[in-house]
């Protein structure tokens, strides 16, 4: 493959990464956020039907999704800085492994909020379930 194929699959490539980096942070904040709002309408239409008895309690499933939106924030943060070192690596001609740091970090928070949902999800089942 000569050099600019390979500059050009090189671009290409990172053009892919970001485009799926934007995917992976808009589905944990979205499964995050529809979960508490779906929790909320739930809790709020069995408040409104039972006067408010026999109402399960949700907030600690609440506390997992809010979690997760927490840390997708903290990893937006992250993406942010990480974009933003490569960027001034570049300008400045240096070569540093900073952005390497900023970048597993926002791998650990994405991993969280997917974790955090998933046992937000599975804690509001037992608690609907044993409801």
């Amino acid at each position: 493959m000569s050099e600019s194929n390979q500059s050009w699959h090189a671009l290409e490539t990172y053009k892919s990464l970001i485009t799926y980096g934007h995917a992976v942070l808009r589905y944990v904040f979205i499964i995050n956020g529809g979960a508490i709002i779906a929790i909320l309408t739930f809790i709020g239409d069995m408040v409104s039907k039972a006067d408010g008895e026999h109402v399960p309690d949700m907030r600690q499933p609440l506390i997992f999704f809010i979690l997760g939106l927490l840390v997708s924030g903290i990893a937006l943060c992250l993406a942010y800085w990480t974009q933003l070192t490569i960027y001034s690596q570049l300008v400045n001609k240096k070569d540093s492994p900073v952005h390497v740091y900023w970048f597993n970090g926002l791998v650990v928070c994405v991993g969280l909020g997917i974790i955090f949902f998933g046992i937000g999800s599975f804690v509001a089942i037992s608690r609907l379930t044993a409801y």
